[in-house]
């Protein structure tokens, strides 16, 4: 945001739901210019942006991650102090479109589960800046997984993969959702590897409610899947491995290749979770084969007139 006639000395930014049934604060900021601080209530998230001192603003930039909701309306609401003048709650702007990715990380640990991965990265927090992010969560009947994955698929053919296996080390038995970057956009596939002497092979578990999309070298996919299908059962604990590889796209078959990162424990879908991997943090697995789950990031900008 800038205004080259009005400069400001103290803030408070927030974004507040437009419906009129909460007074929280919607969504957290993601990142901010070096004259703003973030505001927060202790372990919350950094809901809302204030001045660090007084002097005069003239520019200021932020990016706001949505709430992980069906449905967004919110406006961006401020208090503003220039000179001794005071502006008390301002709508500056609403109806924002906001993209689904990438995925929100609002609420991992406790409304859903959330795994990040970086293969060079020391640390990573950001959906957008990893590898590879997956969430998921059981839907309020606990039949159905509600899944969104994405991460570095740089070109048409490449993709990325969750499996749940209950071996310890290696992939055999598992069932593995893929993510595979097409032309356009993406696609979901699922596979099960009964041996590792053979390839996985594809079937027609149900797949509903995909969504898709391409951002730069990331692809993201959303689907919801059964947790019970014959042969497979993803309510018991069973181990995650976190993949990437190459897909023939006319086949649709999937090459494996390692290295394969694993958790280091079963997890039990129905638990929410908030694992952060690393290349130093997760277990790397054995090759078995040559062969083969966010906010949503919306920048607000704010130009006051004079």
């Amino acid at each position: 945001m800038s205004s080259p006639n009005v400069a400001v000395n103290a803030l408070i930014l927030v974004f507040r739901s437009t419906a009129g049934d909460t007074d929280e604060p919607q969504g957290y900021f993601d990142q901010w210019s070096d004259s703003l601080r973030a505001l927060q209530c202790e372990g919350g998230p950094p809901n809302a942006l204030t001045n660090k001192d007084l002097s005069g603003k003239q520019e200021l930039w932020f990016s706001w991650m949505p709430p992980d909701l069906p449905d967004i309306d919110v406006a961006l609401k401020g208090t503003f102090v220039v000179n001794n003048e005071y502006w008390y709650h301002l709508e500056i702007a609403s109806g924002f479109q906001v993209d689904e990715f990438p995925v929100s990380m609002e609420g991992c640990g406790q409304a859903k589960s959330c795994v990040t991965l970086s293969r060079t990265r020391t640390k990573c927090d950001k959906a957008s800046r990893c590898d590879l992010t997956v969430t998921y969560s059981l839907s309020p009947d606990n039949r159905t997984l509600e899944v969104t994955m994405g991460g570095v698929a740089s070109m048409a053919g490449r993709y990325l993969a969750i499996a749940f296996t209950n071996d310890t080390d290696t992939l055999k038995g598992s069932s593995i959702f893929a993510c595979i970057r097409t032309e356009r956009l993406a696609e979901v596939r699922h596979f099960t590897l009964n041996d590792e002497k053979i390839l996985p092979v594809q079937t027609n578990q149900v797949l509903e409610n995909t969504l898709f999309e391409q951002d730069g070298e990331r692809v993201w996919c959303r689907f919801e899947t059964p947790v019970r299908s014959p042969g497979v059962d993803l309510t018991l604990p069973l181990y995650q491995y976190y993949f990437w590889g190459q897909a023939n796209l006319t086949s649709g078959q999937i090459e494996m290749s390692p290295p394969f990162k694993m958790s280091k424990d079963a997890i039990q879908v129905g638990v929410a979770q908030h694992s952060r991997l690393t290349s130093a943090s997760s277990r790397e697995s054995a090759p078995v084969l040559a062969v083969l789950a966010a906010g949503l990031l919306a920048a607000a900008l704010l130009r006051p007139t004079s």
